[in-house]
């Protein structure tokens, strides 16, 4: 497996993006094609949602780690930002934050998760942005196992945000490298 960073995207990138896309798109809480981006703060506010299209685009805008299998075969992406306009985060800056993590089901169950985030600490620091964010919803226990096992803290809760019982948990993890 090989980890990698994108911040421009060929034709055979942007597809294989978009199929993990597809296969994912459910698998998340709403649905990525029903958000209206990659960065929607309000999940309980009904809105006309973008689509995965909409969302695809977004993402293309941002920068991506990619994990491809021993045959170059991309199999899972993380996208981020540099510094989002959100209120929540504002005070962190200068901050990546993590908007999706998408790994096909070929590839789970490799490490590709813990792998994504050791490339973007050691990326982050690299760069001086020592602070790293992502949100997640309160019943994704894969997601916040990992978070827990990286040492992320918990920054914000926006209860019953996605549905009774479904919270939107913001974390954070500040990175403790030396300055650049």
């Amino acid at each position: 497996m090989r980890i990698e960073l994108a911040e421009r995207y060929d034709e055979r990138v942007k597809n294989s993006i978009f199929d993990i896309l597809r296969l994912c798109d459910k698998e998340f809480f709403p649905p990525l094609s029903q958000r209206t981006g990659t960065m929607q703060t309000d999940f309980a506010k009904k809105s006309e949602a973008a689509g995965l299209e909409a969302y695809f685009d977004e993402i293309l805008k941002q920068r991506a780690i990619l994990a491809q299998d021993d045959g170059g075969k991309i199999i899972g992406f993380l996208s981020f930002r540099l510094n989002p306009e959100t209120p929540i985060l504002a005070q962190y800056f200068p901050i990546a934050h993590i908007t999706t993590i998408c790994v096909s089901p070929t590839g789970r169950g490799q490490g590709i998760g813990r792998s994504f985030y050791d490339f973007l600490f050691r990326w982050c620091e690299q760069h001086g942005v020592r602070t790293i964010s992502t949100r997640t919803w309160s019943t994704n226990a894969g997601h916040l196992s990992l978070l827990r096992k990286l040492e992320f803290e918990t920054i914000h809760t926006i209860a019953n945000d996605r549905g009774e019982g479904v919270d939107t948990l913001y974390y954070l993890k500040e990175l403790k490298g030396q300055a650049t």
